[in-house]
This record gives C-alpha cells, sequence and structure tokens, in this order.
C-alpha cells in the first residue's frame, strides 16, 4: 500500500505536470508529436521537466511562503503508519494549502512550456539545430520555413521571407494515367496515429490539360488532394521583405511577464506586501487580475478554429466580468 501511495505521489508531482508541458510545448501545428507518441515513451519524456518544473515551485513557495509545510505533507502522506496520516489528510487549511500548490505547479508547467515553445519558434532554434527540431518535417517545407536550414539557405535572399508556397502535385489518377495540379498551398492534415502526411489543401487551384497544354482553372475555394495518390510535388516560394522584426517578440514578452506577474499572486495571497501604500496594492491587484485573464487565452489551443470564433466573445466576457468581481473585491478590502 505505502508503494502505491508512493506512486501516486510520484505521477501527480513529477509525471503528471511533464505530461502536461510537452503537452503545451507540442502545440499549433506539431500537436501530432504528441498524440502519435506511446504513452511509455511520454512519461520517458516527462520526467525531467517534471522535476524543473517542481523545483521551481517548491522553491517559490519556499522563499515566499512556507515549503517546509509541503514537504511535511507529503512525507505524511508517504507514511500510512503516521499518527498524523489521517488528520492531515483531512484538514481543510491544509488541504487547501496543498491543492493550491498544486495548481501553482500546474501554472508553472504551462507557463515554462509555452515560453520554451515560444524562444524556438521565434528565434528560430529549431530551424537551425536538428536536436530541438520537431517531427513534422512537411510545416517546414509548406510555410518556408525550410529556406532558415543550412542546406537550403541560399534559396530566398537575404532580407526576405516566405509570403506564399505555390505547389504543382502530381499525383496517380489510375495505373498508366497521372494528373498535374497547380495552386496555392494553404494547409495539410498529419495522422494522429503516424504522423504522416494525409491530406493536401490548395487554394486558387489549377489542373493542367493535354487539349489545349496549359493549366485549366478548377471551380471551387479549396481544392484537396490525399496524398496517398500523390507522386511528386514541386514547390516555389514567394518572398517579401522582412520589416517588423519586433512583433514576432511581442507574445514571448508578454508570456515572460505574465509568469512575473502570476508571482505576484503568490506575494498577493499571503500579503507579504502587506506594507505597500493603496495604490500599489490597487495597482498590484490589477495587474494580477491581467495575468489570469492572459492565462485563460493559453486554453484556447484546445479548440478548433471554428469554436473559438464562436465561443470567444463569450468566455472573454464571462471573464472579464469574475476577473473584475474579484478585483472590485480585492480593492475594497483594502479600503475598507
Amino acid at each position: 500500500m505505502e508503494i502505491a501511495i508512493n506512486s501516486v505521489l510520484l505521477f501527480l508531482f513529477i509525471l503528471f505536470p511533464g505530461i502536461i508541458f510537452l503537452r503545451f510545448y507540442f502545440t499549433g501545428e506539431f500537436t501530432k508529436q504528441f498524440s502519435k507518441r506511446p504513452i511509455t515513451e511520454t512519461i520517458y519524456l516527462s520526467i525531467l521537466p517534471g522535476i524543473v518544473i517542481q523545483g521551481i515551485t517548491f522553491l517559490t513557495f519556499k522563499k515566499l511562503v512556507n515549503g517546509n509545510r509541503i514537504a511535511l505533507y507529503l512525507e505524511t502522506l508517504s507514511d500510512l503508519q503516521s499518527n498524523n496520516f489521517v488528520t492531515l489528510v483531512f484538514d481543510l487549511s491544509t488541504v487547501g494549502y496543498f491543492l493550491l500548490y498544486y495548481l501553482f505547479l500546474i501554472i508553472y508547467a504551462i507557463l515554462l512550456s509555452t515560453i520554451l515553445y515560444k524562444i524556438v519558434r521565434i528565434s528560430g532554434l529549431d530551424k537551425h539545430s536538428p536536436v530541438l527540431r520537431f517531427d513534422n518535417s512537411w510545416h517546414y517545407y509548406f510555410s518556408g520555413e525550410v529556406t532558415k536550414f543550412s542546406s537550403f539557405r541560399n534559396i530566398v535572399e537575404k532580407g526576405r521571407i516566405v509570403d506564399l508556397t505555390y505547389a504543382d502535385i502530381l499525383i496517380k489518377t489510375s495505373e498508366d494515367k497521372t494528373q498535374l495540379y497547380r495552386g496555392v498551398l494553404r494547409q495539410h492534415t498529419i495522422s494522429k496515429e503516424t504522423g504522416k502526411l494525409e491530406e493536401i489543401y490548395l487554394m486558387d487551384a489549377y489542373r493542367y490539360s493535354d487539349k489545349i497544354e496549359n493549366f485549366k482553372s478548377i471551380p471551387g475555394n479549396i481544392f484537396v488532394i490525399p496524398y496517398n495518390n500523390v507522386l511528386n510535388i514541386n514547390l516555389t516560394y514567394l518572398t517579401k521583405e522582412y520589416r517588423n522584426r519586433f512583433n514576432n517578440y511581442r507574445s514571448l514578452v508578454i508570456d515572460t511577464v505574465l509568469l512575473g506577474i502570476l508571482i505576484l499572486f503568490l506575494v498577493d495571497v499571503f500579503k507579504l506586501y502587506a506594507g505597500l501604500d493603496i495604490k500599489n496594492q490597487i495597482l498590484i491587484r490589477l495587474l494580477v487580475a491581467f495575468a489570469w485573464l492572459n492565462l485563460i487565452s493559453l486554453f484556447d489551443r484546445f479548440f478548433p478554429y471554428k469554436i473559438r470564433e464562436k465561443k470567444s466573445s463569450f468566455y472573454t466576457t464571462i471573464a472579464l466580468f469574475v476577473l473584475l468581481v474579484l478585483s472590485l473585491i480585492w480593492i475594497v478590502k483594502i479600503i475598507f
């Protein structure tokens, strides 16, 4: 039984935060890299980030609050023969303290993975280092990011970036016949099970006609080509001048500031800035409310685009209302 309890604690405090870290790190075009992995590999990869996140959370609580209380709680949980086991487990104040600690453990996992992902993507580390490169190689080729690889660096002139990708796709229609299509490559899908390319989506698509010996426009908005029929693909990149470099780092700066503001939440809960005047306390509390609003936006990636588009205004309204009420309560509590 004691071994079972220790296994549960290992999962809750090391493996699960590490899994959350991996889930938020492999996002966007690289989501399938998380879902296609065997569970044993996911658990193995979650150990190191889980330990790092646990260490950061524990040190934060020990510095700002009282980390020794968490250590005592975990030690008692792992010792079924302890006289304090039942009392400690069902002590509401201690359990509440424990849940708050675990909440920030998960929040740190989400924020740290998001920040690391943006550092890797915005700085282009995944394009320059094969070790940091994601498994979805098709994204790099279809988006034109492959032009940042050392092997293809001369494709695009310095100071320019890929704007659009045109694709000439030759498919097999029968045993002895083929058909050539051309269009703007807008999207592709990857198999959740195998991670292989499944479908290619073209806009402004054309079909080569042998009769007129030229390309003929295909009516419609999106032309879908199953990859199992594809013989070869030829990509042509259209480029544009790269001007605004700062905007790429804006979201990274916001998330980093968000992490710092959330640390203030710990300070807020345990009244460690009580010596500040009223204006500064109100300012800090409003910043904390803003931080939580941004944290809610991190969960948008779990919803498909259409669902986000329909429900984003509703979620935003609810979030703003809740945070406004909390902020007012905090402000009134300070004044009165």
